[in-house]
C-alpha cells in the first residue's frame, strides 16, 4: 500500500532539490519530476499530471505561443488547455484497454499555489473484462524537451470517485499501484481484475495490482 500524500510530498521534496540546480549557471536541469494519478472506474478512466512550472513551461511549444500560463486567469488557463495541451497530450500519451486504444481528453489545466500546473484527463465509455483486464500506457511527455532527464511517478487506484472526493482520494488515500519511470521505462502494463473496480455506487479503494515495465 502507497500513502499519497506522502509519495506526493516526497516528489514536492525532489522538485525543490532539482529546482536548486535549475537556477545554477549553466544548468540544463529544469526541475524534472513529474507526478500522475491514474483513477480506473467502472465505465471510465480520469488522470491528473502534476508538473512544475520550469517542466510545465518547456513543452515544446508553449512557449511560442506566448501564453500568460504564470499569472493568467483561470480563462486562459482553459485557452491554453484547448488550443495547446490536446494536441500535446494526443502526440506524447497513449493508453490501451485490452488492445483497444483509448481516447484522451484534456478536461481542464489548474494552476496551484505553489506554482504547480495539473492537467486533468479523462478517458469516457471504457469496457472491462470481469476477470483480467491489462492497461498499457506509454507516456513520452517532456522527455525529448529535457534530453530524457525526466523522473516520474505514477500511482493507480480503484474507484468510480468523481469532483471533490476524487481530489480527497487523490491527496489522501493510499493507492494501489505504482510505477516509477523514465525515459527507459516509458511504456508499460497494468494488470487487474475487472472484479477489483468497484460497482458504480462505491467509491472505495481496493484491489490488487500488478504493473510491470515494457
Amino acid at each position: 500500500m502507497i500513502r499519497s500524500l506522502a509519495a506526493r510530498l516526497f516528489l514536492m521534496g525532489c522538485l525543490a532539490f532539482f529546482l536548486m540546480g535549475s537556477v545554477l549557471p549553466d544548468s540544463k536541469y529544469k526541475t524534472p519530476v513529474g507526478n500522475s494519478r491514474w483513477r480506473i472506474g467502472r465505465t471510465g478512466i480520469v488522470a491528473n499530471i502534476d508538473l512544475n512550472e520550469n517542466l510545465f513551461s518547456d513543452m515544446r511549444g508553449l512557449k511560442e505561443r506566448r501564453y500568460n500560463f504564470a499569472s493568467g486567469s483561470q480563462e486562459e488557463l482553459q485557452r491554453i488547455a484547448g488550443e495547446f495541451l490536446q494536441g500535446y497530450v494526443d502526440q506524447k500519451v497513449q493508453v490501451w484497454l485490452n488492445g483497444k486504444k483509448c481516447l484522451l481528453k484534456v478536461d481542464r489545466l489548474e494552476r496551484l499555489d505553489n506554482s504547480i500546473y495539473t492537467i486533468w484527463i479523462s478517458i469516457d465509455d471504457i469496457q472491462l473484462k470481469s476477470t483480467k483486464n491489462i492497461l498499457k500506457i506509454n507516456y513520452n511527455m517532456l522527455f525529448e524537451e529535457i534530453d530524457n532527464q525526466h523522473l516520474n511517478q505514477a500511482l493507480y487506484y480503484f474507484s468510480n470517485a468523481t469532483g471533490d472526493a476524487l481530489r480527497r482520494m487523490f491527496d489522501y488515500s493510499p493507492a494501489v499501484g505504482e510505477h516509477d519511470f523514465i525515459a527507459s521505462s516509458k511504456s508499460w502494463e497494468l494488470s487487474f481484475d475487472g472484479r477489483d473496480v468497484p460497482a458504480l455506487e462505491k467509491t472505495r479503494v481496493s484491489g490488487n495490482v500488478a504493473a510491470k515495465a515494457k
